[in-house]
C-alpha cells in the first residue's frame, strides 16, 4: 500500500514539475513599455493647458498618443502597429509623438469630457492639435473603436493627413524624404 500511495505521489510531482518546466520554456512575454521607446516623451496629464504649454511657439502643431501600457489594446498598437511602421519608416523612434498615459484620466475625465475637448472617447487614439496662445485647436484625432480597431493603414493615413510620414507611399511607389506641406 505504501508502495502506491509514494509511486501516485512521485508521479504526480514529476507531471507538475514537468508542466512547470515546459510552461517556463514557453511563457509569454510581458508587455513592453511604449513611452521610452517608440515615443518623444511621457505626460500623465490631459489638460489641454498642461500639454499645449509645452508647444515651442503658438501655432505650433502637437501630435498626442493617448493610451496605458496595461490596456491590451494599446499593448496590441505600441508592439505591432507602431513597431511595424517605425520599421518601415527607417526609425527607432517618433520623435513627434507624445505619449499621453490614460491610466489616471478615467477617474476625472469622462468619456463624453474626452471628446468634446480632445476629440476621441477610446483609447488608444492619436491626436493633432495646435497651439493658439491662450487656447488650441483639434485638427483631428483618431480612435480605437471596438468594431473598427486602429490598424497599421489607417495610422499610416492619419500620419500622412499630417505630413508625419517619411516612408514610402506603395500607391505611388515613391520615397517621400520630407513632409509636404498641403496648402
Amino acid at each position: 500500500m505504501f508502495k502506491k500511495v509514494s509511486l501516485v505521489f512521485f508521479s504526480t510531482l514529476w507531471c507538475c514539475s514537468v508542466f512547470l518546466f515546459v510552461y517556463r520554456i514557453v511563457e509569454p512575454d510581458t508587455a513592453t513599455d511604449v513611452s521610452p521607446n517608440l515615443v518623444s516623451s511621457t505626460i500623465s496629464d490631459a489638460n489641454p493647458q498642461t500639454l499645449m504649454n509645452t508647444a515651442d511657439s503658438v501655432n505650433e502643431i502637437k501630435y498626442y498618443y493617448f493610451c496605458t501600457v496595461e490596456h491590451q489594446d494599446c499593448t496590441y498598437m505600441n508592439e505591432t502597429v507602431l513597431k511595424n511602421l517605425a520599421q518601415q519608416m527607417n526609425v527607432e523612434s517618433f520623435d513627434f509623438l507624445e505619449f499621453v498615459d490614460v491610466e489616471t484620466l478615467y477617474s476625472d475625465w469622462t468619456p463624453a469630457k474626452l471628446k468634446s475637448v480632445w476629440g476621441f472617447e477610446n483609447y488608444p487614439a492619436l491626436v493633432a492639435a495646435k497651439d493658439l496662445g491662450n487656447s488650441f485647436e483639434i485638427l483631428n484625432a483618431i480612435e480605437w473603436v471596438e468594431t473598427v480597431p486602429l490598424d497599421e493603414q489607417s495610422v499610416k493615413d492619419w500620419m500622412i493627413q499630417n505630413n508625419l510620414w517619411t516612408g514610402t507611399i506603395e500607391d505611388k511607389g515613391e520615397v517621400i524624404d520630407k513632409p509636404i506641406d498641403e496648402q
